[in-house]
């Protein structure tokens, strides 16, 4: 999970540190939402929250002030917002991540209709959750109008997901969406899901 100086013990949005392609490296690459992190400004006063998670299924969390941080801010390389083609901000940690943080594998392969889709997420700023659902929508092309609003955007661009087990909230925003294989695809940006809402896809 993801903050800012001045905000210690709150979370604002979701983020994955991503591995690169040379497996000789840890280069500690950051990927959230663009509407999260989309200046140099906020980069600089990110912090990180790891770990901030049940031991098992129901479990009790840790206080969100008990667990790994990382100060000391991120050096923003790319921001795309969605009249762009997506939402997505790619920050480099300054500071290394704590030990025992992973990073996530990724595949730029074309997803399918159908495919499980998974997303681990803070939704409203709470500890880990996951959230498993199908892609419901990998047009090609055209405008699509999501069923739960009015907002249209070019199909092209995004994946959809409905969630079966699970939903997501704002705070979830920047959250990896994982492929069967627990591959990040893309990264969570928007949608009408919500614990009200759990038929509405993201």
């Amino acid at each position: 999970g993801i903050n800012f100086i001045g905000a210690a013990g709150s979370l604002d949005c979701t983020a994955s540190l991503v591995v690169d392609s040379d497996t000789a490296t840890e280069i500690p690459y950051l990927v959230t939402a663009y509407h999260c992190i989309n200046t140099q400004a906020l980069a600089t006063n990110l912090e990180a929250y790891w770990l901030y998670e049940t031991a098992a299924c129901n479990g009790r969390p840790p206080g969100i002030l008990s667990v790994p941080r990382t100060t000391g801010g991120a050096d923003l390389l790319v921001s795309i917002e969605t009249g762009a083609g997506t939402d997505l901000s790619l920050l480099r940690l300054r500071n290394s991540p704590s030990s025992g943080v992973g990073q996530l594998g990724w595949s730029s392969l074309p997803q399918h209709t159908g495919a499980q889709s998974i997303c681990i997420h803070h939704p409203q700023g709470d500890f880990k959750r996951i959230t498993f659902g199908n892609l419901t929508d990998t047009s090609s092309g055209g405008v699509y109008t999501d069923p739960c609003s009015s907002v249209e955007r070019l199909s092209a661009d995004y994946y959809q997901s409905t969630w079966t087990g699970g939903t997501t909230e704002p705070g979830s925003s920047g959250s990896p969406l994982l492929n069967a294989n627990r591959q990040m695809i893309s990264q969570l940006w928007g949608g009408f899901a919500s614990c009200s809402k759990p038929n509405c896809p993201d």
